[in-house]
């Protein structure tokens, strides 16, 4: 049972990283016809995998496996032949879960089963639940890391919130810095590309030996953390399974949040990522003469020329919800009858596009009518690098005195643009892959 669960695991990580490319592509505006198929085969090898872990708990409580734990040492001592359920139902833990849920099978797997098993006991020390030690996993007194695939789970919840996290360009880090070499290509006279210019040859004729520019964009692992407090009695009396559910999407919710606002507008790239809309590398759009807030056509008209061209069919747009309206109401003058909409914006099914575009809102961005309200943005010059993504960590001790249960979720996370600074191509127009409108 045990090399077959390995399996089924390995099968669940396959299928997920198949359905995260296919979504990715479709992110970026390029075909994905595979995505619908890619979900279906994630979602049933985690069904798949979730039916065989119970089998295999129900298994070891019915053959009345029963674990000690030493509370001086910590040392763990199995036993069998535990006692038998009495004629009125079930013991011991089996016994509380059929009075939560009325069957030993919880309805989310084993992994649940698991947290609030070790939770309601105090276990530190099963196989779910690993002591730490020292500086580089401590948290508090009896510090314990929740598993592996409740941590890839708060992951894989918070990539669903994070538009950065989703979209962008992703670098995994082996340590806490990390260098990802590019072109420096940012002078365009005389068509030359990262300083490399090709030359017309007549033949047996010299060609020149070129040496590309190269440049370093530098991440760091930044912490983000949160801690979440949970009641003993919330724990023990209410739906646990439930209980578990919210505060690990309220938590994922919460630092895809920060990730997102770090990445966007807040960031300052020191201690944090460095936001799009602090980055040298971003262009502003001019107003258009007499305009006072708001947006009309001929801003966003402007901000497409001042992308760069190569950057046509993969750019995104992210805008403020507040600029709907206005997006809505886009027209243009026809002649001396009035205007006409222009037809550039769209919307179904809660997907929106411009230009041919997608795109996607977010309350980090600032109000209409300010600088980056709305934002063209080429998502492969913008690099996020994660450390072994979310780790999460619990203790009963750290909050010992209120009777409450720590729950603590830590990120290491850097962001960068690509470009550091933006270009002027050979034709004098300033260009980047990261474009706005000026306040208006």
């Amino acid at each position: 049972m045990a090399a077959a669960i390995t399996e089924a695991r390995g099968r669940v990580n396959d299928a997920r990283e198949a359905y995260n490319n296919e979504l990715k592509l479709k992110a970026q505006g390029k075909p994905a016809p595979d995505v619908e198929a890619r979900e279906r085969n994630y979602f049933e090898a985690m069904r798949e995998l979730s039916r065989m872990e119970n089998e295999r708990d129900e298994d070891m409580i019915a053959h009345g496996a029963r674990k000690e734990v030493d509370p001086r040492t910590g040392a763990v001592r199995w036993f069998s032949g535990a006692a038998k359920p009495s004629a009125g139902g079930r013991t011991g833990f089996a016994g509380t879960l059929q009075k939560l849920f009325g069957s030993t099978r919880t309805p989310e797997g084993s992994e649940y089963r698991e947290l609030i098993r070790a939770t309601v006991a105090g276990d530190f020390h099963s196989h779910v639940f690993k002591a730490s030690g020292q500086f580089e996993n401590e948290f508090g007194t009896g510090g314990a890391a929740v598993s592996p695939e409740m941590s890839r789970r708060f992951w894989d919840l918070g990539s669903e919130e994070s538009l950065a996290l989703r979209l962008f360009r992703s670098e995994p880090m082996n340590s806490s810095e990390k260098i990802v070499p590019m072109l420096d290509d940012f002078n365009r006279a005389d068509d030359k590309i990262a300083e490399v210019q090709a030359q017309w040859t007549p033949e047996g004729g010299t060609i020149n030996v070129e040496t590309a520019k190269i440049r370093q964009v530098l991440l760091k692992a930044n912490k983000l953390a949160l801690i979440v407090a949970i009641s003993r009695e919330l724990l023990e009396d209410g739906d646990a399974v439930g209980v578990a559910r919210e505060f690990e999407s309220a938590m994922a919710a919460a630092l895809a949040a920060r990730i997102d606002a770090a990445v966007f507008s807040t960031g300052q790239g020191s201690g944090s990522p460095l936001s799009i809309l602090n980055s040298p590398a971003l262009v502003e759009a001019p107003e258009q003469g007499g305009q006072s807030g708001g947006l009309v056509y001929e801003n966003l008209l402007s901000v497409l020329e001042r992308l760069t061209p190569e950057s046509a069919t993969r750019y995104v747009w992210f805008a403020s919800p507040t600029t709907i309206p206005a997006l809505f109401r886009l027209s243009y003058v026809v002649g001396t009858a009035g205007v006409a909409p222009t037809g550039v914006f769209s919307s179904e099914n809660g997907r929106y596009t411009l230009f041919g575009r997608p795109l996607f809102l977010s309350a980090k961005l600032p109000t209409l009518g300010t600088r980056g309200d709305i934002v063209a943005v080429d998502p492969s010059q913008y690099i996020v690098g994660v450390r072994a993504g979310i780790m999460v960590q619990r203790s009963e001790h750290a909050l010992f005195g209120t009777d409450q249960t720590a729950i603590k979720a830590t990120v290491r996370f850097d962001g960068r643009p690509a470009w550091p600074s933006s270009r002027t191509d050979s034709d004098g127009v300033v260009r980047s892959p990261f474009v706005t409108v000026e306040t208006r």
